[in-house]
């Protein structure tokens, strides 16, 4: 990490949260709703089946198949409802509508206060007691019973077998999965947007900082950075152009002194070059006199 420029560091920074935040939403979101689908299933099987048990207490006792075929029938139009047996106190079927049901039914587990859920891959079984009420027993008989003791009031005539189709289930779990993936994507996707445009603003400045510092080293001292960037970076630019006229100032001053250096040294080399010219000139003469008087 210590080698990623700083644009690598401030989208890591920027996206790793709002990922690993999106991640964790989507799984509770997930997770939240598939145990809702999952939930809502038993509560149907549940419901569907004590509806089922109450309003056929009086067709398994008479062993009036039309009146359960018809009730069966009914409930078999519900949604996610795949099959449904009705069985008597001896365990023998007295109705059944809808395909074979895929869970097989074990006699020795057969509830007798409470509903027995099974569940395969594809279906969820309840097996719910059909308990037939004593006063119904007694208006059915025609008979005067004493008073129930202990609360014994119902006694088991048979029971429903209602098989649950998970297709739907599956299907809305599978939307679900989808639902939370597209949003952690969308998430992602405009928290990507977000860093990328804080990205270029923080990046854009420095890039510009180090445009003009490059510049100056280049020698282009009349190179000015007005980036607008933060506070920090403003005071990093008007350290950089303070550092900029200085050296152009320099660099003038300096080149002012070359240049009166240079005109010294040539006017120097005309005067020396005069002188010389001149003593040339005494020397021929002073010949020239020697010559002559040589002569004499």
């Amino acid at each position: 990490m210590r080698k990623w420029g700083v644009k690598t560091r401030v989208m890591v920074l920027a996206l790793f949260p709002a990922i690993t935040i999106a991640l964790l939403l989507g799984v509770v979101f997930t997770h939240t709703q598939i145990s809702s689908i999952h939930n809502l299933l038993h509560e149907r099987g549940l419901s569907l089946g004590r509806q089922l048990a109450t309003a056929s207490e009086y067709g398994v006792f008479t062993s009036n198949r039309p009146l359960l075929l018809s009730l069966t029938n009914a409930t078999l139009e519900e949604k996610d409802v795949r099959a449904i047996k009705i069985m008597d106190s001896f365990n023998r079927s007295l109705v059944h509508s809808g395909p074979k049901m895929l869970s097989t039914i074990n006699p020795a587990k057969l509830p007798s206060d409470r509903v027995v859920i099974e569940e395969t891959e594809s279906s969820t079984l309840f097996i719910t007691p059909i308990k037939l009420q004593t006063p119904i027993v007694d208006e059915l008989l025609d008979v005067d019973t004493p008073p129930p003791v202990n609360g014994e009031s119902q006694s088991i005539v048979g029971w429903v077998a209602l098989e649950l189709s998970h297709a739907n289930s599956t299907v809305a779990k599978y939307q679900t999965l989808m639902t939370s993936g597209l949003i952690i994507v969308l998430g992602i996707l405009i928290n990507w947007f977000i860093a990328l445009r804080m990205t270029r603003g923080v990046i854009r400045p420095i890039e510009e900082v180090t445009r003009a510092v490059t510049d100056i080293k280049e020698g282009k001292l009349d190179t000015r950075v007005y980036s607008g960037g933060g506070q920090e970076l403003q005071l990093l630019e008007a350290g950089i152009n303070s550092m900029a006229e200085t050296l152009s100032k320099a660099h003038n001053e300096m080149q002012h002194n070359i240049d009166q250096a240079t005109e010294d040294l040539r006017e120097t080399l005309e005067t020396i070059e005069i002188q010389n010219i001149e003593l040339d000139i005494a020397r021929k003469e002073a010949l020239e006199a020697s010559r002559i008087k040589s002569k004499f």
